[in-house]
């Protein structure tokens, strides 16, 4: 009988498994005063290599407190080197600086800059969506 070695009795090693993590739910930009412990786009990617994250999907820290054509550019503008950081505006349902006459250009000019989803904050600007429920 051959001889059986300690080494030859460890099971096998499992592969080692890659997994794509995409954070979708992040802010990041510009901060609004110097001081600020608000989230920027150098905390963010760093954090993101920490975490072996690859990609985020992010919003404008500004979109609470401006309007959204400003935010949106803010964003634009602090993702625009960073290709791990996917763009998500905000749109007006109701409108803003001719969103809702001309929709179809409007979102075909956000998809243009980069953005890959858009998030519609009907709270903050009071928009209802009650007449277009059906219960």
């Amino acid at each position: 009988m051959p001889e059986v070695r300690e080494s030859s009795r460890r099971l096998p090693r499992a592969p080692e498994v890659w997994m794509e993590w995409i954070d979708v739910s992040c802010q990041a930009g510009t901060p609004r005063s110097p001081s600020s412990d608000e989230p920027n786009v150098e905390r963010l990617v760093a954090e993101m290599d920490r975490l072996r994250i690859d990609r985020a999907l992010v919003t404008s820290p500004w979109s609470d407190t401006i309007a959204p054509e400003y935010a949106n550019q803010q964003l634009f503008n602090d993702l625009a080197d960073h290709e791990r950081l996917l763009p998500v505006p905000e749109v007006l349902p109701e409108g803003a600086d001719g969103f809702l006459d001309r929709q179809t250009d409007a979102i075909a000019d956000l998809i243009e800059r980069g953005a890959v989803a858009a998030i519609a904050k009907c709270r903050k600007n009071k928009f209802t969506l009650a007449t277009w429920c059906a219960g």
